[in-house]
């Protein structure tokens, strides 16, 4: 009969976690390529959730299913999940004065996506399929000069899967711990 040690079961027991059990979130993040002007600061990161089915909708929704959470950044701009809510909040009140002249369109999964937003002082679009991505950007206030008053900043680059890094260390660890075990004499 052999003999398996707490590191060989600890490893065992992470992998099958790994391979089992609910779907985890997957977070998606955009690594630019290229842009105009040249080195804007551009981040987008959208994390789904583990049964997250494709999702599309505007701002006369009142949700955004499947999406954990959501960040689009260039320069000192940002709008999160929260904003985007916001949007739909202020879209199902009849009587808002700012739901006309704001925009929100999506389609979001994981491998293929896009959406268009406008807060009335800040707009931008993003869309990515086949890991390929692109989008623009212009604002009123915030955000880099050259994407101000009528300039429309634009950006390409790859959309890609984020690693776990909890997982990855729990695995790292648990291996690293097993092969220590094995040193020490029985």
């Amino acid at each position: 009969m052999r003999k398996f040690g707490f590191a060989s079961l600890t490893v065992a027991m992470m992998a099958a976690g790994l391979q089992g059990g609910p779907a985890a979130a997957a977070m998606y993040q955009f690594i630019p390529m290229g842009s105009n002007p040249t080195g804007l600061p551009v981040q987008v990161q959208i994390e789904f959730a583990g049964s997250a089915l494709p999702s599309s909708g505007s701002k006369f929704d009142n949700d955004i299913g499947g999406i954990v959470s959501f960040l689009f950044r260039v320069g000192s701009f940002e709008a999160d999940l929260a904003d985007l809510l916001a949007v739909q909040a202020d879209c199902a009140n009849p009587g808002s004065a700012t739901c006309g002249g704001s925009q929100l369109d999506y389609a979001f999964a994981p491998d293929k996506g896009s959406i268009r937003f406008n807060n009335t002082s800040s707009d931008f679009e993003f869309g990515y399929n086949g890991g390929l991505a692109v989008g623009a950007f212009s604002t009123d206030f915030l955000g880099p000069a050259e994407c101000r008053d009528g300039g429309e900043c634009d950006f390409r680059g790859l959309w890609t899967e984020v690693g776990e890094p909890i997982a990855a260390l729990f695995l790292i660890g648990g291996i690293a711990f097993a092969g220590l075990a094995r040193r020490r004499p029985a």
